[in-house]
């Protein structure tokens, strides 16, 4: 009798075990279920600041490259300005109202500066009828200023700010800087980058208008 209730638990326990094992390999093939009451972090979106958002650093070597930008300077006055070009004469910015102007900041050192310069020097032969064009040299000396304006054949009017009371004025932080001016005084468009004459153009039919 006690032979026969043995066998009885002896086999009730291995069935027991063998549910568990069962039961144990279930779980462990069956994928956890994500926790409804914990929030997901989601990364946000990476959205580019619009170009009148980027703030243009000083350049860093006299090889830095500016990717053009605009600004919000559309719409103010153009500040006065008095420039003793190369040639030794004064311009005076107001002598010019009336007619629109494009006044370009440029450097010696600087890269892109002497890569837009023949596009500058093609758009003043082709719009200087209508338009003026002035290019004040920064951070430079005359010299240097003046070797490159004769290596590149520049004929429009070129200064130099020694005093960088200019550059303060119109806040420029980035080479090279583009101002189309209109007829009144009133600053349509500024770029800071290297220009094509055909980007050029465009902004100067904008103030032709």
């Amino acid at each position: 009798m006690v032979r026969r209730v043995l066998v009885l638990a002896l086999g009730s326990l291995a069935a027991l075990l063998a549910a568990c094992s069962a039961n144990s390999s279930a779980s462990q093939a069956m994928p956890a279920l994500p926790d409804q009451n914990s929030e997901q972090a989601v990364a946000p979106s990476a959205t580019a600041l619009p170009p009148e958002e980027v703030v243009e650093a000083p350049p860093s070597s006299p090889e830095s490259a500016t990717p053009a930008t605009a600004d919000r300077w559309g719409g103010a006055t153009a500040p006065e300005l008095q420039l003793v070009l190369l040639d030794g004469s004064t311009l005076d910015l107001a002598s010019l109202r009336g007619r629109p102007v494009v006044l370009n900041f440029w450097a010696s050192w600087c890269a892109p500066c002497r890569a837009e310069m023949p596009a500058l020097e093609q758009s003043w032969q082709t719009h200087k009828d209508k338009v003026a064009f002035v290019g004040v040299a920064l951070w430079d000396t005359e010299s240097d200023a003046r070797k490159l304006a004769e290596k590149m054949g520049v004929a429009y009017p070129l200064g130099l700010d020694k005093s960088d009371k200019i550059a303060k004025e119109y806040a420029v932080t980035g080479l090279p800087t583009t101002l189309f001016i209109d007829a009144d005084g009133v600053i349509a468009r500024r770029i800071t980058g290297s220009m094509t004459a055909g980007g050029m153009t465009f902004f100067i039919n904008a103030v032709l208008q």
